[in-house]
């Protein structure tokens, strides 16, 4: 059970980074999705935060098991790092 939790604690920060990544390729420009078609770049854009939210769910789960007080912060991380992810791709108009 240790290593679930050490996955859901860190998967989901790295997660939203990518995420946030991918919309800083998109919004420069420097790769393309074909007009018409919501590409590689919005498909990758969209597994990564959708499968983000089960696993918070579960390191949400799995810390108010093991001492919410300690856990709180990378739980904020998460929950902070996932709602940039979200208002990047408004900011940009993606």
């Amino acid at each position: 059970m240790d290593r679930i939790f050490r996955f859901c604690r860190t998967a989901p920060v790295v997660m939203s980074l990518l995420a946030l990544a991918i919309t800083a390729i998109a919004g420069t420009g420097i790769l393309r999705d074909p007009p018409g078609d919501e590409g590689a770049l919005a498909h990758s854009w969209q597994l990564l935060m959708g499968l983000q939210i089960p696993l918070i769910a579960l390191f949400a789960y799995l810390a108010v098991q093991r001492g919410f007080a300690e856990n709180r912060l990378r739980l904020g991380v998460q929950v902070a790092l996932f709602c940039s992810a979200l208002v990047t791709l408004r900011v940009l108009g993606l």
